[in-house]
């Protein structure tokens, strides 16, 4: 809900917001989304996290909003205007809320590159912690659980120099592997 208030003030600032990252509490932001060179050539309007089995959004594929990004005004607001005010037990979830406020508007989609990456599939990508631009602590059991990977990743991604490197720069640091 917090978030959800901060992006609505940043709306109604007159300012030109043109694009919103949408990312859950357990995203690890390890280098600026908005500076991401794939990002930026891609033309879509909303990109989301694509889980490994499912590349691009489809009928049969859920909209992951655990790190949505929307390039269109309209679409933020769309999303920010779905959701309620307070969640409860029997709301759905907010992917399932998003999903349906940007399905109405046939917006064209596509999932976020590789280096967006999450906890379920990290380890199958190929990638190492350095070359990633986020870090979605999902799959997790509990809390508990999301805490320690979060850490993992904090610890072992502290010798990586995001600020002059790009996503997909190698380097042999991989989580939990790293001094």
């Amino acid at each position: 809900a917090a978030a959800a208030a901060l992006a609505a003030a940043a709306l109604a600032e007159p300012a030109d917001v043109t694009a919103a990252l949408f990312v859950d509490a357990d995203v690890v932001l390890l280098r600026n989304p908005f500076a991401d060179a794939e990002v930026l050539a891609r033309k879509e309007a909303l990109l989301y996290q694509g889980e490994d089995h499912c590349p691009s959004y489809s009928p049969t594929c859920a909209l992951n909003s655990g790190q949505m990004l929307l390039r269109n005004r309209s679409m933020v607001e769309a999303v920010l205007a779905a959701m309620p005010a307070r969640f409860g037990a029997t709301t759905p979830l907010e992917q399932a809320i998003a999903a349906a406020a940007l399905r109405a508007d046939g917006y064209a989609a596509t999932s976020l590159p590789p280096h967006f990456s999450g906890h379920c599939w990290f380890g199958r990508s190929g990638l190492s912690l350095c070359e990633l631009t986020t870090y979605h602590a999902h799959c997790c059991v509990n809390d508990r659980e999301k805490l320690a990977v979060i850490g993992r990743v904090l610890r072992d991604s502290a010798g990586c120099d995001f600020a002059h490197s790009a996503p997909g720069a190698r380097s042999r640091c991989t989580l939990g592997e790293c001094g």
